[in-house]
């Protein structure tokens, strides 16, 4: 016989949080003694409460130690990624981007001068009429050279810092 004041199947649900099919599924495992009426121990109900309220908090619990060794994880694997990229500079192996940017700037100057200086450069050897070959051929040598300065700018590496 229970000792305290029995609930119902309703409110015995109310205070858990959960509906009176669950808590009738409870009283038939045993988990809940009832009363002859098929009311349940109050006392037994709000231990169920308290021990589903600590399971909570050690389940919240073990969820923030679980995110906080993931954060340190991650918080780790950017200090060695940092330090491998510290490591690479130092060899050598990687350029600044600022210098990257310099040099893009000086060789982008220096085209711009020489494409202003092309005319001057194809026209300037010849002196009176000259064949339009020799000129095609002369412009044609000027325009291989900036494709080739083009083309070492491209392959300026990857790697920037």
């Amino acid at each position: 016989m229970l000792h305290d004041d029995p609930l119902s199947l309703r409110e015995a649900a109310e205070l858990l949080g959960t509906s009176p099919t669950w808590i009738s599924r409870l009283k038939e495992r045993g988990e809940l003694e009832a009363d002859d009426a098929g009311k349940v121990s109050r006392a037994a109900v709000l231990a169920m409460a308290d021990r589903r309220r600590a399971e909570a908090a050690g389940t919240v619990r073990e969820e923030l130690r679980t995110r906080i060794l993931t954060a340190r994880a991650e918080r780790e694997e950017l200090k060695a990624a940092k330090e491998r990229l510290k490591l690479d500079l130092l060899k050598g192996s990687l350029i600044r981007r600022d210098d990257v940017s310099a040099a893009l700037a000086q060789t982008v100057a220096r085209l711009n001068d020489r494409l202003d200086a092309l005319p001057r450069n194809v026209l300037g050897p010849f002196r009176g009429e000259h064949d339009r070959e020799e000129v095609r051929q002369a412009l044609g040598r000027e325009v291989e050279t900036l494709r080739r300065e083009l083309k070492a700018l491209t392959a300026v590496p990857d790697m920037c810092a």
